[in-house]
């Protein structure tokens, strides 16, 4: 039989731990097994209430049944309701649940309290539009939002604490999210996923450190952003007529690159530019473009380290990567991954090319990346 002394003096040297231990334990559990730490004992009844998040995650392939949906919607109603003192996080990612109104109530409750850190995900069913009260939340710095709707009012002047700022499949006018951006003075991190095709998106964000954009879109313009260390941009295309290159009020890729004069990482991946026999004519301007400019002012001499993903081996991407390997003074390697088809046929042509191009820096390094294999330098 198991000793009894044993187990209730265990369990007292757990009801003996320090509050702030106890709330840094309880910030670690599911908010469902927080919730069931009451039955520890009377130290621990009802100590989830005062901890200052409610974190309602469930992982995206875990399926809720209908009456486990019915029990969570009411379990976040009953945290909202018997919590006590400050709340700064909230967050809900559960993967099969729909939009829903209660949605809406839930942040209304939410607006009473001054919220540092929103995340919501609504992985299935239509795009959730995003109620007046998200707006409200003036104290917010980290703001996470999945498949909603990123319609501010007229009279919103932005989140002026917003430190980061994470938009996956969320619908958003890019002019107003443009302006929405330059009120936010202290953002750092802002990631943009799968967002709608938009002609121009400009951004002023001077303590912007990190971006990342995946989707479909003309241009980005940084006119802003002199601390920007690292770029990511991954997307289906690039413009093919010419006119996007004649207005220079828009930008390219190079413009973004050397509008950044802080950058140090720079990711190009999935087919920027896109390979496409049946368009070579119309991708002659764009060539012709990166041939004739004159980039002596352009200052890439912080740029340390570059990747290039899913290339396939057209004239503008070789171009880009000259220009590069030409401006960046202080470039150690430069990650050239090839798609699987050109690997196969071809792949080492990319190489030769390459490796023929002056680099300014004599520490540069070329690495070809097989598909799902290491690489070699060059």
């Amino acid at each position: 039989m198991p000793n009894m002394s044993n187990s209730t003096s265990a369990c007292d040297k757990i009801s003996e731990l320090p509050s702030n231990v106890m709330e840094d334990i309880l910030k670690r559990l599911p908010q469902k097994e927080a919730m069931r730490t009451s039955i520890l004992s009377t130290k621990w009844r009802y100590k989830w209430l005062t901890v200052p998040q409610l974190v309602f995650e469930y992982p995206c392939r875990y399926k809720l049944e209908t009456s486990e949906r019915g029990k969570l919607v009411i379990a976040v109603y009953q945290a909202l309701l018997l919590h006590r003192g400050p709340l700064v996080k909230f967050s809900f990612s559960v993967s099969d649940l729909e939009s829903c109104s209660d949605i809406n109530h839930w942040l209304h409750f939410l607006s009473a309290n001054d919220i540092e850190d929103f995340t919501l995900r609504i992985w299935t069913g239509k795009c959730y539009k995003l109620p007046g009260h998200l707006y409200s939340f003036q104290q917010l710095r980290h703001l996470n939002l999945y498949n909603c709707a990123f319609k501010p009012p007229s009279s919103f002047k932005g989140f002026d604490s917003l430190i980061s700022l994470e938009f996956r499949k969320v619908l958003f006018a890019a002019e107003r999210f443009g302006i929405f951006i330059s009120n936010c003075p202290l953002l750092e991190r802002m990631t943009l996923e799968g967002c709608p095709h938009f002609y121009c998106l400009r951004i002023s964000a001077p303590n912007l450190k990190y971006l990342s954009f995946s989707g479909t879109f003309d241009s980005i313009n940084l006119k802003n952003a002199p601390l920007l260390k690292a770029v990511s941009i991954s997307m289906n295309g690039m413009p093919e007529n010419a006119r996007y290159f004649k207005d220079r009020k828009v930008s390219n890729l190079i413009e973004i690159v050397s509008s950044v004069p802080a950058v140090e990482n720079l990711s190009v991946e999935q087919q920027f530019f896109k390979a496409n026999t049946k368009t070579n004519a119309v991708m002659e301007p764009a060539l012709e473009y990166m041939r004739v400019q004159d980039f002596s002012d352009c200052s890439l001499n912080r740029l340390r380290e570059v990747k290039m993903q899913l290339i396939s081996g057209v004239q503008p991407e070789l171009e880009f990567m000259k220009f590069l390997l030409a401006e960046s003074t202080m470039l150690e390697k430069m990650e050239i991954l090839p798609t699987k088809e050109k690997s196969i046929n071809g792949g080492f042509q990319i190489l030769r090319e390459l490796i023929r191009f002056r680099r300014a820096s004599a520490k540069a390094e070329i690495i070809y990346l097989e598909p799902d294999l290491d690489g070699f330098p060059f």
